[in-house]
């Protein structure tokens, strides 16, 4: 099937054109047509390497106060940096209407860096990632960095999931009196079964094609790894999607993709589709289909899936992905609204499916989801600003973490008559800075500095203090210079820049 040309919606022009304005659309309106005319399947068949389900994904980065939780194993725990989930029922819960912002990074089974990053954004609702490739409710910034290996975590899809998953609310109210709620955990215990049952699925995939699927309440991942790895002319064992449904989702469509770009397709109910998914992956085997790997929408969800192959990555509308190496390779805005996940392509290219459009279509760099995306089998594609995305402060973050920079919220450094100069990456460019330090008894000098302006100088002191600086700017970076005190070898001094507050 050919990616279809409908995914472009030219924005109107209200304004005049300069004759470069003009031009510069022109080659821009080429390059996308050309890349609609390319099969989709051919993404497939000339990948040069599968994609591969994380074996952990770890809290890289917390920033801002720590409103978040890990589950593990069905217990709840606060996350820290470091926290790690590496099981098909782990998840990190950051609290809604927080300002905290967590980078999680994602490892293969030898530990190496699969390059794929998921970044949590602040928003009303709690932002929940699912391990290994999902994302329900909230918003986040994910995507993949460039490197020189091409292992990348998560290539098949990153589903991002709708605000409205009926699974989101069946968790039982906990505001009863204890009476009444020992009562009612009893009532779920003993009916849990048939309550709001969780189905786990995993497709492996072998090097010769070769193709496995289990479907249950426990770990699907693990007897379908050992079958294929049990066989040494299989080579390579690698689990394409892992991911779930809900007993009592009303409506959900089973895709099986296959190579070359062969789609099974069946739909049903959260209790019916165990059994209609595993029809449709047996009608694949008995067809002979390879390469094989279960897909599970929700009316409401869209799966973003990394363009792989460079010669076809660079033929859109995708302005250069390569020239720059301080960007994504690929980057996603996306957020989980009701009705249908809605996503803006900040860097490179992907393709876009959903439950009304398995076979996905390509959507470039500057182009969007309008909120019908889901609702419909073409169109609903449209530019924005994708300029002032890519200077916002969630990038700016992307940017810190990447360079190394230090980040508010915590010591920053301490030390001594050296003294220290650096940039400290902030979660906002406006509010109010809260700064802490220590001089002890010796007297040595703090400065604060913002786009290049004088915020803040302690002077020579001593002892500690505890001050709030306002500001409001473009950036969301200060630079902090401590001069140590050269007369006193054994001065000492530390200090602090907690997040801003608006």
């Amino acid at each position: 099937m050919l990616v279809q040309n409908q995914l472009i919606k030219s924005k109107s022009m209200n304004k005049p054109t300069s004759k470069s304005e003009i031009n510069y659309k022109i080659n821009r309106f080429l390059r996308a047509a050309t890349a609609a005319l390319i099969p989709y399947y051919w993404l497939i068949l000339i990948s040069p390497s599968y994609a591969e389900v994380p074996q952990k994904a770890v809290v890289r980065k917390i920033i801002g106060k720590p409103e978040m939780w890990v589950t593990k194993n069905g217990r709840r725990y606060q996350a820290q940096e470091d926290s790690i989930m590496e099981k098909y029922r782990d998840k990190i819960n950051v609290n809604g209407n927080s300002q905290t912002r967590a980078i999680l990074e994602f490892l293969s089974r030898s530990n190496q860096n699969l390059n794929l990053f998921v970044k949590t954004l602040p928003h009303s609702d709690p932002s929940i990632y699912n391990f290994p490739c999902n994302l329900q409710q909230g918003s986040y910034l994910f995507g993949w960095k460039r490197a020189a290996n091409r292992a990348s975590a998560c290539e098949r899809a990153v589903q991002v999931r709708s605000g409205d998953w009926k699974s989101n609310s069946q968790q039982p109210n906990w505001q009863y009196p204890a009476v009444a709620r020992q009562l009612f955990k009893h009532l779920l215990i003993n009916q849990s079964y048939n309550y709001n049952r969780t189905f786990y699925y995993c497709s492996v995939v072998a090097e010769s094609g070769a193709s496995w699927l289990d479907i249950q309440s426990k770990d699907p991942c693990q007897e379908i790894m050992e079958k294929c790895e049990s066989n040494p002319t299989n080579g390579q064992c690698i689990p394409l999607t892992l991911s779930y449904w809900k007993s009592q989702e009303p409506e959900l469509t089973a895709v099986v993709e296959c190579n070359p770009r062969e789609l099974f397709i069946t739909k049903g109910t959260g209790s019916e589709l165990k059994e209609l998914a595993k029809q449709k992956w047996d009608e694949a085997m008995t067809q002979g289909a390879t390469s094989c790997a279960l897909q599970v929408y929700q009316p409401g969800d869209v799966a973003i899936e990394l363009i792989t192959d460079p010669s076809i990555l660079n033929q859109g509308n995708n302005q250069s992905p390569i020239d720059n190496i301080d960007h994504p390779e690929v980057a996603v805005n996306s957020r989980s609204t009701s009705g249908c996940a809605e996503f803006e392509i900040v860097w490179g290219a992907v393709i876009a499916k959903s439950a009304k459009r398995p076979q996905g279509i390509r959507v470039d760099s500057g182009y969007k989801s309008t909120p019908d995306f889901c609702k419909q089998t073409v169109g609903e594609i449209e530019e924005f600003d994708v300029e002032s995305k890519r200077q916002s402060i969630d990038f700016e973050i992307i940017d810190a973490d990447n360079r190394g920079l230090e980040f508010c919220n915590k010591q920053q450094v301490s030390g001594g008559q050296e003294g220290d100069q650096r940039i400290i990456q902030l979660t906002s460019n406006q509010g109010v800075i809260h700064l802490e330090y220590e001089m002890y008894t010796a007297k040595d000098k703090l400065q604060v500095f913002y786009e290049g302006k004088e915020l803040y100088n302690t002077g020579f002191t001593s002892g500690s203090n505890s001050i709030s600086i306002p500001f409001q700017g473009n950036s969301g970076r200060v630079e902090v210079v401590l001069t140590g005190n050269i007369e006193e070898s054994g001065t000492e001094w530390n200090y602090t820049i907690f997040c801003p507050i608006k």
